[in-house]
């Protein structure tokens, strides 16, 4: 970049190849094959000339051009990018080509890691999941995880062994290559209300009873350029069952990307915590019957999963050969788009999935519940307590339940969140969700023939066993309501149910909405007739609305659910704790021009009927930021040293923090996407700073640790941050006038997760060696481990959520 002033032309930093480094960059240099025909060495090159990723080539010290040429070539090295000579027309094509499927193909993530256990020994692995752009296809990786004794790999308890054990992407190639009818993929007949295999009818235009609906046909036999039948509706489906097909898109692996849909681990024997008596078959029946199952070893363990090639699969846990997909009829209307060539990236079954043990129909059942996240207004149920019933494809259209779509109520908008499976007060199992977002928007394609015309925020109570529709709960704000003034849609996010007296019965829901306001709806009735929003003033009252601080306050958006527990101190009534912000539309990855987002711990007594206003809580604040080396040569970290401001419960209602440092005039567009875990004494949460630059992946993330009675940093550290093994004093940061934990440490990219494990003491009475592990995946598709002091309690399985609480 010119500049009149030499000088500050000199320093501009824009015109330093140091900067450029810093980049992924690719460089074309015109009429250089003389100059370049060799390296420094005298040996002649070939073919492409500087492909420096192979580390098959070298920086040249000789020659009589600009020192600017060599300042490339050292950039694009540097910055694992590529360097170009092109002497004619072709060469520049084939240079612009290559460096524009460069840019396109990356390897990215954006989901949470699963673990197959709470505790980390023999044989407990990870499932991570990520996907790649340009190709769009996916892959799941299972890995195996040190047990601290050598085995299956060295390293520390919890170390994550590589290679992976195996990838489910080559396993569906596999499947695909060697015969892609022969793969068991089942969909849903809207007009029957079942499953049937997802196969072509053999009169479209009048399908059988076990065969797709001639609507679906019709849709799979549109060309997705013109939107006219083309009579390939048949190859389509072949197509999408992994059958390679002439003018087609062409696609390197079968499998789609998998974007935010996050695996969810099921294990060979039911395990949870029900009492005998919640149903009159014990469930304890029903726990041996299925461990009886493959001559006592259990069912098989499986490994669910959404793509955004249309489908829900099911992997073998121990294999990652794929059992079953599962293709929802919402999808439908889109699906022809992945066969274009021209394809652009679109979001099939992409939210998130549920599984749960429930009595459904007079047993017991372990149900699966997905939403589709950006893919559709839809969600969907199946019956996986055997996936050996799936080997088949008519065995597994048995096992499909029910699907609820915009086309049962046009209130529904794009499901992002997860659902609640729970048993309600007049004996029948539900699903519980939001509805999600863009209500008012057409999900082309679904068979719905309206939608929203007034953009509330809903929950729906929908019967386990069949999908009907048993409560509809509005809150009454929507379109009309919009904080901004701007007329969008409200929508309900993932809700959080709880029991209060530990009879297993859910008694309270919380959910949040996008304009901010915390919902409490009280099922504490026998009859779903009196089920309502509580405090019941005209549509309802929300308990809590978040804004961000200032003389202007903006509603802050809450997008994930809850978490809610008995109050801390042993008062009556609850905590609900949660974090503010967005990240799922056009301008939510910027880091500028942000309203500050909170993260808010708020004291409840659901049959009193409060509310709570931000001016009733104690304020915590991030004090400073500050990037130290532990030891004369130990790990670098940037730590957060965060207040210790006393509760008051005689006068305050809980407490918040901020998220910005304390005095800063930038927040750095930091928001909460994920939900809070509540462990012993603290309060562990993720905080996100995505950056605008696309020269940068993804962004930052923190690692949130509090005090959960107050938000105070807590007394002891939570992080072992000389690594040895033990969390004490020695992990104190220096804060410059004190010494003491941090409440927070920098990850850098955004982190997904964590998910949870417990690693074994070394030795008898080595209690201390015992750590919490976390693993987050991060936005570029790797992976993080991070050592945390264990508390007082014992973690179980993090493969589900837990949803009575």
């Amino acid at each position: 970049e010119t500049d009149p002033d030499a000088t500050t032309q000199y320093w501009n930093p824009k015109n330093d190849p140091a900067s450029w480094q810093h980049m992924v960059n690719f460089f074309v240099a015109l009429g250089l094959e003389a100059f370049l025909g060799s390296d420094w060495a005298g040996n002649t090159y070939s073919g492409a000339y500087s492909d420096f990723r192979s580390g098959a080539r070298h920086w040249p010290s000789t020659g009589t051009l600009s020192g600017k040429v060599f300042d490339l070539w050292h950039a694009a090295l540097n910055s694992r990018g590529q360097f170009f000579s092109a002497d004619d027309p072709s060469d520049l094509v084939d240079a612009l080509n290559a460096i524009l499927g460069s840019i396109a193909e990356r390897t990215a993530a954006a989901s949470a890691p699963s673990l197959s256990s709470g505790s980390i020994v023999g044989g407990a692995r990870l499932y991570q999941a990520r996907f790649q752009t340009g190709t769009w296809t996916g892959e799941l990786l299972a890995f195996d995880l040190a047990d601290g004794s050598g085995s299956p790999c060295a390293g520390a308890a919890g170390t994550i062994c590589t290679p992976a054990v195996w990838n489910a992407r080559d396993q569906v190639n596999l499947q695909a290559d060697a015969h892609s009818t022969a793969r068991r993929i089942i969909t849903y007949k809207p007009s029957a209300r079942k499953g049937v295999p997802f196969r072509w009818p053999a009169n479209p235009a009048s399908p059988g009873a076990n065969e797709i609906d001639a609507a679906q046909a019709d849709m799979l036999d549109k060309d997705p350029a013109t939107g006219t039948s083309d009579g390939r509706g048949a190859e389509r489906l072949a197509y999408l069952r992994g059958a390679d097909v002439s003018g087609f898109r062409a696609r390197t692996h079968k499998l789609g990307d998998i974007v935010h849909s996050a695996p969810v681990y099921v294990g060979r024997v039911p395990d949870f915590p029900y009492p005998d008596t919640i149903e009159s078959s014990p469930y304890s029946d029903f726990r041996e019957s299925v461990k009886s199952l493959s001559s006592g070893s259990g069912r098989r363990a499986m490994v669910y999963v959404g793509a955004n090639d249309g489908m829900l699969h099911g992997f073998d846990a121990e294999t990652g050969q794929e059992i079953f997909a599962y293709v929802p009829a919402a999808v439908f209307g889109k699906l022809n788009r992945l066969t274009s060539p021209s394809y652009g990236h679109t979001y099939y079954v992409d939210g998130q999935i549920t599984v749960v043990d429930a009595f459904v129909a007079g047993s017991w059942r372990t149900v699966l519940v997905g939403t589709l996240g950006g893919g559709g207004q839809g969600v969907f149920a199946l019956d996986v307590t055997d996936p050996d019933n799936f080997l088949t494809e008519s065995g597994g259209a048995a096992k499909v339940l029910w699907e609820f779509t915009d086309a049962d109520d046009a209130d529904l908008g794009y499901t992002y969140g997860a659902a609640s499976i729970v048993k309600l007060q007049d004996g029948r199992w539900a699903a519980i969700f939001g509805n999600g977002y863009n209500s008012t928007v057409d999900n082309a394609g679904d068979g719905a023939t309206g939608d929203s015309t007034t953009g509330n925020a809903v929950l729906y109570i929908v019967d386990l066993a069949n999908g009907t529709l048993i409560k509809k709960i509005d809150t009454g704000v929507g379109t009309a309501d919009d904080p901004e003034g701007l007329s969008r849609p409200n929508g309900l996010a993932t809700p959080a149910v709880v029991d209060l007296d530990g009879d297993y019965v859910a008694d309270y829901v919380y959910a949040g909405d996008l304009f901010g306001n915390l919902w409490r709806f009280d099922l504490t009735a026998g009859s779903p007739g009196a089920w309502k929003v509580t405090p019941a003033t005209g549509g309802g009252t929300p308990i809590f609305k978040a804004r961000s601080p200032g003389a202007s306050p903006k509603a802050q958006p809450i997008t994930v659910m809850p978490v809610v527990t008995r109050h801390p101190a042993g008062l009556d009534g609850v905590m609900i704790y949660f974090g503010t912000g967005k990240y799922i539309e056009t301008g939510d990855n910027t880091a500028t021009g942000q309203p500050t987002q909170t993260f808010y711990a708020i004291w409840d007594k659901p049959d009193k009927n409060v509310t709570v206003a931000r001016g009733d809580l104690l304020q915590q604040k991030i004090l400073m930021e500050l990037t130290t080396t532990i030891g004369s040569s130990g790990p670098t970290y940037t730590l957060r040293q965060t207040s210790a401001n006393p509760i008051d419960w005689s006068t305050q209602k809980g407490w918040y923090m901020d998220l910005i440092v304390d005095g800063a005039t930038s927040n750095k567009g930091e928001r909460v996407i994920a939900p809070a875990v509540v462990f012993d004494d603290r309060v562990i949460f993720v905080t996100i700073q995505p950056v605008g630059d696309p020269c940068k992946f993804g962004g930052t993330s923190w690692l949130m640790e509090l005090a959960l009675d107050s938000g105070a940093r807590l007394a002891e550290s939570p992080f072992d941050l000389n690594a040895d093994g033990l969390f004490s004093s020695a992990d104190f940061v220096d804060f410059g006038t004190v010494k003491e934990a941090a409440g927070g440490m920098q990850i850098k990219g955004i982190a997904f997760g964590p998910s949870f494990g417990v690693t074994k003491p070394t030795a008898p009475g080595s209690s201390g060696k015992q750590k919490m592990v976390k693993y987050f995946q991060l936005s570029g598709g790797t992976m993080k481990k991070v050592d945390n002091r264990p508390g007082a309690g014992a973690i179980g399985r993090q493969s589900w959520i837990e949803l009575i609480r």
